[in-house]
């Protein structure tokens, strides 16, 4: 081998011929001048150049659109998937390849993907990353249906078939799947192969708000399968996925202690990101606030303008559906609490979790599957029905299109809420204030008594409560008994301002439900009570609850040989009215707002405090809101004779009433002829006569 001169400390390389092979080679002198020579190695086949060179893995996304096919038999877009109609799940599929975050839950509504998304993780997994994995179904029959939609896509592509061994007849269902590279359970919560403690590296919940079982062995379900993925700490992923349920439930606690992110879309107008939801959509409304029929938001081309828009809340430009549609492909995901700068990048300070939670409304679905219009019907249909009663519709909506857990707002009645209905008269003078212009009586009926109310109404529904109490009639099955009643509802009221002044009662309404006869349900002690008077002068009332009356306030039926007509209530419409005058808050004294007297009974104002609205599920699986008596109260006869007093004051005309006061002042405004014909006074400026 020749030799290399060392002209320094430092190592040199020289090219030069082997004398002994006649190859170039490199020779690296070190600081004692010693020639160390390294030839080229031989050269290698590629087969062993890929075993030996380092593996890269894949990343979920480039897999998916080289691998994974959507089946025309249960997908609307057949063919290789992509990110075309779905680009909000582009943060979740970076979530589950990033070496940072370990677990994942997404609120998302209908038809968003999810399936899609779950079964594109599970065939990653398999043929990318595999290890033990494990995949929870709400129950037996949704597994069933769920591996349905996995086999047809599995089934289009050849690695993942490779994997199952060329038979998808091989994925089991509450069994474990041996792989040739891992092992895989499809289960669900009491299924015994999900309960058994192995060391899992992946699991991932599908539907969880929908698992009936939260806690098993005094531990929650969640937990207990984390416990399982211990073994695989630091490389081990949780991915759930569900549509919302109620506020609390075991999906909603979980979802509450991530790190929580938006998908945030830019305004094709002003250039703007903003929060996707569906309170940016307008929805038109009539001239008195309320919303239309249903059918009329769905828009018919050449029909006008939409009647329900996606407002930017930034320039308040109004988006059609293609501009939507464009707003959704540029969408990025934005941590709470920052925004999304013009240049789309995130701007704020924000700490990146291993835990993070994302929610994705049906805003964000492509308009060839749902548009704003879809939205605004099924939303106003939500309202109309919950309005009347059944809150089920509406909080499918909240759960299904607004992907947001339901929250459960009970109605509050408390005694401390009444001390700003008290007013500056009293109920023991037997006085009518200045503003009352009818009366109305309300009479609950009991075995041994009578408990009854009266109450003053005015211009829109203004309410006194005059009087509360109960008479001792004694068995109210003896028609005898009820010459009591008669003289009460006959009594006078003398007005407050002027004691000549007499006011009578314009109508009342009695409660049936108690004094029916066991043979014959046309006669009864009530019925003969309520001939004592003049036609529609007393009225009968039979009530019930919304799950018999579904809709509506009160129906009116012929009773006694038609010689009456008996009035078929829905007590908890009643109840719902009668909270809004006593309890809401944003309510001040005026129109529809209960007054109370200063010298009310203590035990008065507690029954008025002794019932609660609650969310109750029906035989037929509706759910209803009712009023109910709170526990530790025994009484709530004024809540039902209070109702029963609103029913016969709408029926006496109670929203024809005029404000008094200006009728007063139009009338002193005018000058009446001898020939009875009306001329304007001297003064008279402009205001409409009446």
């Amino acid at each position: 081998m020749a030799k290399i001169r060392v002209d320094s400390w430092s190592s040199k390389i020289e090219n030069h011929k082997s004398e002994t092979c006649g190859e170039r080679s490199r020779t690296i002198v070190n600081r004692q001048g010693e020639a160390l020579a390294y030839f080229r190695p031989m050269p290698m086949s590629e087969e062993a150049l890929e075993i030996l060179s380092p593996r890269r893995k894949q990343h979920m996304l480039d897999w998916m659109q080289a691998n994974y096919v959507l089946p025309a038999k249960s997908s609307r877009k057949k063919g290789p998937w992509s990110l075309e109609t779905t680009p909000f799940w582009r943060p979740v599929i970076e979530w589950l390849c990033d070496l940072t975050t370990r677990e994942i839950w997404v609120y998302a509504c209908r038809q968003s993907g999810k399936s899609t998304i779950l079964g594109g993780w599970l065939g990653y997994v398999i043929d990318v990353v595999p290890g033990p994995m494990k995949i929870i179904l709400p129950d037996e029959k949704v597994a069933k249906k769920r591996i349905k939609r996995f086999r047809p896509a599995f089934e289009k592509s050849p690695r993942i078939m490779h994997h199952l061994g060329g038979d998808i007849r091989n994925l089991l269902i509450g069994e474990v799947t041996d792989m040739d590279n891992m092992q895989l359970v499809l289960g669900w919560p009491t299924s015994p192969v999900t309960l058994e403690d192995d060391a899992i590296q992946y699991l991932a919940g599908d539907e969880v708000a929908l698992w009936t079982v939260e806690i098993v062995d005094g531990v929650s379900t969640i937990d207990t399968l984390r416990y399982g993925t211990r073994t695989y700490e630091g490389i081990s992923k949780r991915f759930f996925i569900t549509r919302p349920g109620n506020k609390g439930d075991i999906a909603d606690k979980n979802f509450e202690e991530c790190q929580k992110w938006a998908i945030h879309v830019v305004c094709p107008e002003c250039g703007q990101y903003h929060e996707a939801m569906f309170e940016n959509v307008h929805i038109d409304k009539d001239k008195d606030d309320k919303f239309f029929d249903p059918a009329y938001y769905h828009y018919r081309p050449g029909k006008g303008r939409r009647k329900a828009r996606y407002v930017c809340p930034h320039c308040k430009a109004e988006w059609s559906e293609l501009e939507r549609k464009a707003a959704i492909s540029g969408c990025r995901a934005c941590p709470q609490g920052c925004t999304i700068g013009r240049d789309g990048e995130i701007v704020g300070e924000w700490e990146d979790g291993d835990k993070k939670a994302l929610c994705v409304p049906a805003v964000l679905v492509d308009p060839s599957f749902t548009t704003v219009d879809q939205l605004a019907a099924e939303f106003v249909a939500a309202i109309k029905r919950r309005e009347a009663g059944d809150i089920g519709p509406y909080r499918s909506f909240w759960n299904n299109q607004n992907a947001r857990a339901f929250e459960r707002r009970e109605r509050e009645t408390g005694l401390t809420q009444l001390q700003s209905h008290i007013g500056g008269y009293s109920m023991a003078k037997r006085l009518v204030p200045r503003r009352v212009q009818m009366i109305c009586h309300g009479i609950d009926v009991q075995t041994d008594c009578i408990w009854a109310v009266t109450k003053g109404y005015g211009f829109r529904n203004e309410q006194w409560l005059l009087w509360a109490g109960r008479l001792e009639t004694g068995h109210t099955g003896r028609p005898e008994n009820w010459d009591l009643v008669e003289s009460f509802v006959r009594s006078e009221w003398v007005s407050a301002e002027d004691e000549t002044v007499r006011y009578y009662a314009s109508r009342a309404a009695v409660d049936c439900r108690y004094q029916v006869a066991e043979r014959d349900e046309e006669s009864s002690v009530v019925y003969d009570f309520c001939l004592r008077f003049p036609e529609g002068a007393v009225v009968p009332v039979m009530g019930y609850g919304r799950d018999r009356m579904h809709n509506s306030y009160y129906k009116a039926r012929p009773v006694a040989g038609k010689a009456m007509r008996r009035f078929d209530l829905c007590v908890d419409t009643g109840k719902d009215r009668l909270w809004q005058c006593l309890y809401d808050k944003e309510k001040p004294p005026g129109p529809g707002f209960l007054h109370l007297p200063n010298d009310l009974p203590a035990d008065l104002a507690r029954q008025l405090a002794s019932e609660a609205q609650l969310v109750k599920r029906t035989r037929s699986g509706r759910e209803i809101v009712t009023w109910v008596l709170k526990p530790g109260f025994r009484e709530n006869h004024i809540w039902d004779a209070s109702v029963y007093c609103d029913l016969a004051a709408e029926l006496a005309g109670v929203f024809h009433l005029q404000d008094v006061d200006y009728v007063k002042t139009v009338s002193g405004r005018m000058k009446k002829h001898k020939d009875g014909s009306k001329q304007e006074s001297s003064y008279w400026d402009g205001t409409p006569s009446l």
